[in-house]
């Protein structure tokens, strides 16, 4: 697994995060290793589910999405447990990480959209979640997940408004239709980080 670029708390929000914080990574920017077929796989199965699965009313943080894949798509299951996998990113963390224990946030599928905004600003409540595009159309250009530069408290402050762009990070990612997210935590507490505000763009 290839590390592309790595910051600190302190680079991004400039605190440490004490003392609630696991680690002081902020976030990694990784060349995934997954096989082509595998993650083919996952968004045929995903796109199954979503289709009889269709939500009504809001959605949460206004995102397209499955949740709980990990009990749905016996792939994701694997890759959510996989030991290698989980020591890989835990040396990117910093921190010895296992899988999130809150099922319903454990694994997730996000679908994006041309025109709509993928995800509305937010503070995850696991400590880490890894980000894996599953389909890539072609289609989009660019592509970021978008962080606040400043304590997750003042930024979920301004998210009500809106967040001025000097006191925001943009992190660049691969364009994608759909990705799965994998949540993971330290093993031992606390289990939670106050990971900066942010959202996919």
């Amino acid at each position: 697994m290839q590390v592309l670029e790595r910051q600190t708390l302190v680079d991004v929000t400039g605190g440490d995060g004490r003392p609630a914080a696991v680690s002081d990574t902020a976030f990694a920017r990784i060349a995934h290793d997954y096989p082509p077929d595998l993650l083919a796989e996952i968004h045929a199965q995903s796109m199954q589910l979503r289709q009889s699965a269709r939500s009504r009313g809001r959605r949460f943080l206004g995102l397209d999405h499955l949740r709980r894949v990990q009990e749905t798509i016996p792939q994701v299951k694997e890759l959510v447990h996989d030991r290698q996998r989980l020591d890989e990113l835990s040396d990117i963390a910093g921190v010895e990480l296992e899988p999130y224990p809150i099922g319903t946030s454990c694994s997730g599928i996000n679908f994006y959209w041309p025109g709509q905004q993928p995800i509305e600003f937010h503070c995850d409540g696991p400590a880490f979640v890894e980000l894996v595009p599953l389909y890539v159309d072609g289609h989009q250009e660019g592509g970021s997940t978008v962080a606040f530069r400043g304590p997750p408290d003042a930024g979920r402050l301004l998210a009500q408004d809106r967040i001025p762009d000097e006191q925001l990070l943009r992190i660049p990612n691969a364009s994608a239709r759909a990705s799965c997210c994998k949540d993971a935590c330290s093993s031992t507490p606390p289990k939670r980080s106050p990971t900066g505000i942010g959202s996919p763009l």
